[in-house]
């Protein structure tokens, strides 16, 4: 009989560096796996950028998992890319940063219906994005809700809201917070 000590440890390693998005032998098939990867394992040191290639990514996409000011979380396109973010299923916001902080997005496009991007988190940056929102029939619409959450920053966005249904309210830009 042995007396060596077994140990199982089935901890995920935490993640860093640059990850490749969508496209051509990519790291990640599709944003949704990439995000669910992140939420699982975390951020280590260095970062984590996720270079999103050309094409259209649908789903209520929730990042759970955040950085630190010396180790953020990059949403991007990879350079020259065009990628449009959509929620075909309607239900719940296209991208939702929930306790995510120091994480951006940049560069995307956003096709939503009644919920673009909500942000619960801390320092989250949404910049340089275009947000086009349409399809509405709840009471209340949201291009970009912050909903808790300090140092949280929307700049150089485009944001075009396009109202289908009289007597509701609408914000391109809501802050809760």
């Amino acid at each position: 009989q042995g007396t060596g000590t077994i140990t199982n440890d089935d901890s995920p390693v935490p993640m860093a560096g640059n990850y490749t998005v969508g496209g051509t032998a990519p790291d990640y098939v599709d944003l949704m796996a990439a995000i669910a990867d992140l939420n699982l394992k975390g951020v280590s040191a260095g970062g984590v950028t996720f270079n999103v290639r050309m094409g259209t990514y649908n789903g209520a996409h929730v990042l759970t998992a955040g950085g630190t000011s010396a180790n953020p979380v990059v949403i991007q396109p990879e350079p020259g890319a065009t990628v449009l973010l959509t929620n075909l299923s309607g239900s719940g916001p296209v991208l939702f940063f929930s306790g995510s902080d120091y994480t951006t997005l940049q560069g995307v496009t956003i096709n939503a219906g009644e919920q673009g991007i909500h942000v619960d988190a801390n320092n989250v940056t949404i910049s340089g994005n275009i947000l086009n929102q349409s399809g509405f029939s709840g009471d209340f619409t949201h291009g970009i809700r912050i909903l808790g959450g300090t140092g949280n920053s929307v700049l150089n966005n485009t944001l075009t809201l396009t109202v289908s249904a009289p007597g509701t309210a609408r914000y391109t830009i809501r802050d809760d917070a």
